[in-house]
């Protein structure tokens, strides 16, 4: 699986407006912590899971703290690491954390 790191808070503003812009698009961002095991455990299982083609985006909330809290501001969401969020048209319409992430759910709000 090849993610898109995301390292800046712009990256999170360019992805809500392409998903305003294009509302038929879904984007997927998964929210990892390195210092969590269940993060690296929820991480795996869901590159094993994963059978979409369509990009998915990681942050790593360690090290880029500021663009994880952008994401939970922008989208009104409850910081969790692991999360994964599903965004299309402005809005976050899936989220999950911890052991509820599962990529088959994901890909169904695709």
């Amino acid at each position: 699986m090849n993610w898109i790191e995301l390292t800046e808070t712009e990256q999170i503003n360019a992805i809500n407006l392409e998903s305003i812009n294009n509302p038929d698009k879904s984007f997927v961002i998964f929210k990892h912590s390195t210092r969590c095991s269940t993060s690296r455990l929820a991480l795996r299982m869901f590159e094993a899971q994963w059978t979409n083609s369509i990009p998915a985006y990681l942050i790593n909330v360690v090290e880029h703290r500021q663009v994880s809290n952008k994401t939970a501001a922008d989208y009104e969401i409850l910081h969790e690491s692991p999360q994964v969020l599903v965004i299309k048209n402005g809005e976050c319409i899936y989220n999950a954390s911890h052991s509820y992430i599962d990529a088959q759910s994901v890909i169904n709000f695709l």
